[in-house]
């Protein structure tokens, strides 16, 4: 405590210290406030366009930023338990975690000591060990130390990959990959596997992947964009931001209908869309558009019903904001949810006012108007995307079916099965984004 206010120092990789995060005594206001230096630095910049280096911002901005550090689902629950904070306490619980936040910003204490670099080998057998218990064993506590859970709501845990082994690291070390985890949801990481690989062959900018198998339990490695292993024992980081912080709104607004699909609710969309997501001043407009424009066709073919806005993120530097490599792509509608849930197959963002699997020529017309989009540009994007598909899906089945990844037989029949969806999706987005007919659509709206 300094004064009358909380501080925490914001670190920026190896630059060190660029501000301070600073709560009010008394109140849940929060802010930032950047140091002389790194304002006139020739790479200063600030946490996210909403959060500007003059330190002008709105009184939620700060708030916002960094309710979307913290994990979601399991994660949270955990970070509750272990520090015994109020689920609304965000200062304090970014606080416990601040060390290692996702991107290049750290946020800590006044009596934080550097830790000693280290590598800490996690054999498999622990893993399993843990995933076999999670009542007993967090997922995220080793060596009597919390680590990091990245936001998300899948069970998850940050590595480092070096020489082949997986691991913990501290100091100079922090993750570079993340290990996702076959839960409740059966062969979902063979389905982003195949969803992964089927976006990265047609020509999407996606997160690399690798399929593990940890005991018996199926496991996706994720190759961490804002991370790399510059040495054996160094890690670079890069700042990004994701598409809620991207657009200054809170995790709780990460679907476009923010409070729910129920009827008296339904028509309150004030999270984030798609024309947040155009409207974003990217550096280079053009470039963002066709990106946005192929995820956005790529997610109606797979049925990913769960794009959402911390599924998209955004390096963030002093020249402007690009789009990371796209990455939680899942083929939703081949999923099978466990007895007693259900999935909505319904989409995060509306096409139009639409938000239903079945995707229309009128649907696409709405989400051109109300994006400011042209019709031959995104019939042209969405045209070609589809068609890559159709083409190379059955490709991709067959690689992920031979011999090198050792899947079981219901893994293949799940891959099997998205694919027959993917080329379905694709021949109906073909049919639906014909000039002719979205310009007679558009007539209508």
């Amino acid at each position: 405590m300094t004064g009358y206010n909380y501080v925490l120092d914001v670190v920026y990789g190896s630059y060190g210290k660029i501000g301070e995060l600073i709560q009010e005594v008394g109140t849940e206001n929060l802010a930032i406030k950047y140091q002389g230096d790194w304002q006139k630095h020739t790479k200063g910049h600030g946490l996210s366009p909403h959060l500007s280096l003059d330190g002008e911002h709105s009184r939620f901005a700060a708030e916002n930023f960094i309710r979307n550090l913290l994990p979601e689902g399991n994660g949270f629950s955990e970070l509750i338990d272990n520090t015994g904070l109020g689920k609304s306490n965000t200062f304090g619980l970014i606080r416990a975690i601040g060390a290692e936040t996702s991107g290049a910003m750290s946020f800590l204490g006044e009596y934080h000591t550097p830790t000693e670099t280290n590598f800490r080998k996690v054999e498999h057998s622990e893993i399993e060990e843990k995933l076999k218990n999670r009542e007993l064993n967090q997922l995220t506590v080793w060596d009597g130390k919390r680590r990091l859970s990245v936001a998300g709501v899948q069970d998850k845990l940050n590595l480092i990959f070096r020489d082949g082994k997986l691991g913990l690291g501290d100091g100079d070390l922090c993750s570079t990959h993340i290990a996702k985890f076959e839960t409740d949801f059966k062969n979902i990481v063979v389905n982003e596997l195949f969803s992964m690989k089927l976006a990265e062959r047609v020509g999407l900018s996606v997160a690399p992947t690798e399929y593990l198998r940890i005991g018996e339990y199926p496991t996706l490695l994720v190759e961490r964009f804002d991370r790399k292993l510059i040495s054996v024992d160094k890690v670079g980081k890069r700042h990004i931001i994701d598409g809620c912080q991207a657009t200054n709104l809170p995790p709780s607004y990460k679907y476009e209908r923010n409070l729910g699909d129920n009827r008296d609710v339904a028509h309150i969309r004030d999270g984030v869309s798609f024309k947040h997501l155009f409207d974003i001043e990217a550096k280079s407009s053009d470039q963002h558009k066709q990106a946005l424009c192929e995820w956005i066709a790529f997610n109606i073919i797979i049925g990913n019903y769960d794009a959402h806005g911390k599924n998209i993120s955004y390096y963030y530097d002093k020249s402007g904001i690009t789009l990371a490599p796209f990455y939680d792509l899942v083929c939703i509608e081949a999923i099978e949810a466990p007895e007693g849930r259900e999935i909505e197959s319904t989409f995060a963002m509306a096409l139009g006012d639409s938000f239903d699997a079945e995707v229309g020529a009128y649907d696409i017309a709405g989400f051109i108007k109300n994006t400011g989009q042209n019709e031959g540009f995104v019939s042209l994007i969405f045209s070609k995307i589809a068609k890559k598909v159709i083409e190379v899906a059955e490709t991709i089945e067959g690689d992920l079916i031979s011999a090198e990844y050792n899947l079981s037989e219901s893994e293949k029949e799940h891959i099997t099965k998205c694919v027959t969806i993917a080329q379905a999706r694709a021949e109906m987005l073909q049919s639906s984004c014909q000039v002719k007919d979205l310009r007679e659509m558009a007539a209508l709206l």
